[in-house]
């Protein structure tokens, strides 16, 4: 292998591991629901109460069909962010926490229905479930906030305000949406098929940030430039940076 052919070899498979955490977390969702519905359970208040979810509620078997689709996607998912190279050791930590996160929301599920009276789980699970699932999404917009500039810099300015006007609204989506769950939740005791839709919101911008950071990647070739050592590097001014440029080098 030459070279060359080594380079556009690692090259695919970072634009390849983005694509599979783009398409995992877009079908999350809606794989959860067609599963559910092929095997007759209705759709669930939550995306984590596929975890529990079988039917019909008064079977004594205990088959969690959707239980096998969330687990594995998130374990998929986790391992993934993990395993991602970041081109900053905050991005690349981020991610890494976002990765354990995602691992520990499958390891340790949401509260048990009402109808499912002997299905082990306990109130400690459920608040480190949903804490997993913050910090989680708190970390991709972390990422598309304060990390894109590190490859923002490779294209010209039109180009670079416009992406990253994309980056800064996909972080506000991806932490609305689990602010606006517990405030249905918890304040206005709303829990019924609107958090399922809230949640498939944020997955769907989780998704759109990988979509949109891979399409970024192919237009300012950051990636092939970092290969060849011809990245150029984001400077941070001595006095009064701002806050994200600031929290983009905060393990540097």
């Amino acid at each position: 292998m030459t070279p060359a052919e080594l380079q556009e070899h690692i090259y695919k498979t970072y634009f390849w591991l983005r694509g599979g955490l783009c398409l995992l977390a877009f079908v999350f969702p809606f794989l959860l629901w067609g599963i559910g519905s092929w095997n007759e359970i209705p759709l669930q208040n939550s995306i984590s109460d596929y975890y529990f979810a079988f039917a019909p509620p008064n079977s004594e078997l205990r088959a969690f069909p959707g239980r096998v689709v969330f687990v594995g996607v998130l374990f998929a998912l986790g391992f993934f962010l993990i395993l991602y190279r970041g081109f900053s050791s905050t991005e690349n930590w981020t991610l890494n926490i976002a990765g354990l996160s995602a691992l520990i929301v499958a390891l340790f599920p949401t509260k048990t229905p009402a109808y499912c009276t002997n299905c082990a789980s306990n109130a400690y699970s459920f608040y480190v479930h949903y804490a997993a699932a913050i910090v989680l999404f708190v970390c991709i917009a972390f990422v598309a906030w304060a990390c894109s500039e590190e490859t923002l810099v490779q294209l010209p300015e039109p180009k670079r305000r416009y992406f990253r006007m994309g980056y800064y609204a996909l972080a506000i989506i991806m932490v609305v949406t689990p602010a606006a769950v517990i405030t249905m939740t918890y304040i206005f005791g709303i829990y019924d098929k609107w958090i399922f839709i809230v949640e498939t919101v944020g997955i769907v911008m989780f998704s759109a940030y990988w979509a949109l950071k891979s399409y970024e990647l192919s237009m300012s070739k950051a990636e092939k430039k970092a290969m060849m050592g011809q990245m150029q590097t984001i400077r941070i001014p001595a006095e009064r940076p701002s806050l994200r440029l600031r929290a983009a080098r905060l393990l540097d």
